[in-house]
């Protein structure tokens, strides 16, 4: 299974991410690079702690079971469909689409290269935690480990890297 924790795979999506530029186009979805970015430092955020999330109501999260087959033996949707699925959910959570990120300055090379970097030391800082330790509760997915969340953001790295063609 791919992970964030595993050292392999974290440097194989960090490479991936160095190889974005802030003029790297997307095949799909409606956010540039930079919100794609600054939508995944904010998804890190969320998982760390830092930030508090609208809460989904207990009735639309999976089930364990079904979250453990979602999270790790199904395989997450193509760019295209994921990011509908994106917007769908986005909005069941009470989170804004891709329009919530249209004050990211998308032509800005050094503020996108700072929030990359940014992006890969988050990336860092939950992959030193303890894997059995419990974070944040994920919307659909409720109560989550370090490593649930590690699965988690490789398949959603993954998904977004795949938009931008890297």
């Amino acid at each position: 299974m791919r992970t964030i924790l595993n050292s392999t795979d974290k440097e194989k999506i960090i490479f991936r991410f160095k190889e974005l530029s802030v003029q790297s186009p997307c095949s799909s979805g409606d956010m540039s690079v930079h919100q794609m970015v600054v939508h995944l430092i904010a998804d890190l955020h969320y998982s760390l702690g830092d930030t508090d999330h609208n809460p989904v109501p207990t009735t639309l999260r999976l089930p364990p079971l079904i979250r453990h087959v979602v999270l790790y033996w199904l395989p997450w949707p193509n760019a295209k469909l994921g990011s509908t699925l994106g917007n769908i959910t986005g909005q069941m959570v009470g989170e804004e689409g891709g329009a919530s990120y249209a004050d990211v300055d998308t032509l800005n090379s050094a503020k996108f290269e700072s929030d990359v970097a940014n992006l890969i030391h988050l990336i860092e800082c939950l992959s030193n935690r303890e894997p059995n330790e419990q974070l944040p509760i994920n919307g659909p997915f409720g109560s989550m480990s370090v490593r649930d969340w590690g699965v988690y953001h490789y398949k959603h790295f993954n998904l977004h890297l795949c938009q931008f063609g890297v």
